[in-house]
């Protein structure tokens, strides 16, 4: 039997109901496998992540943890636009193959855009985002 305590409840981020429930205040959750204490585990913000990657791709990727992943975006996207841009338009093969990689990067980035913005994308956890009052 847990009894609810400050000491286990995570005050200021949490508070105790009665004896057996603890209240976590909006952004904090209790995920047992990541931290003991109830209302111990900050949610990343959904706008924020959703903002971040439509500015700067890989940025909200970067945000809520997925650093390879969100660093790979982040340098592709552009270099791959430099080097489409840069191409001579005789080397047919070179520049349908960087138009390829363009396309395919663009598909993966309104894909990740998508799954921000319907809540789908979970943070580096696999918890879900915390999901501001403008969204519900």
């Amino acid at each position: 039997m847990n009894i609810c305590k400050p000491i286990n409840c995570h005050y200021p981020y949490g508070f105790c109901i009665n004896n057996k429930i603890c209240k976590c205040i909006s952004g904090y959750l209790h995920v047992p496998s990541i931290s003991p204490r109830s209302c111990g585990y900050y949610q990343y913000s959904h706008l924020k992540a959703l903002i971040l990657e439509i500015l700067f791709p890989g940025v909200g990727c970067l945000y809520i943890g997925f650093k390879l992943y969100g660093l790979i975006k982040l340098i592709l996207l552009p270099l791959t636009y430099c080097v489409w841009v840069d191409v001579n338009v005789k080397e047919t093969f070179n520049c349908c193959i960087i138009s390829l990689i363009g396309y395919v990067l663009i598909f993966i980035q309104l894909k990740d855009l998508w799954l921000i913005f319907t809540n789908k994308m979970t943070d580096k956890n696999g918890v879900e985002l915390h999901r501001s009052p403008i969204f519900i």
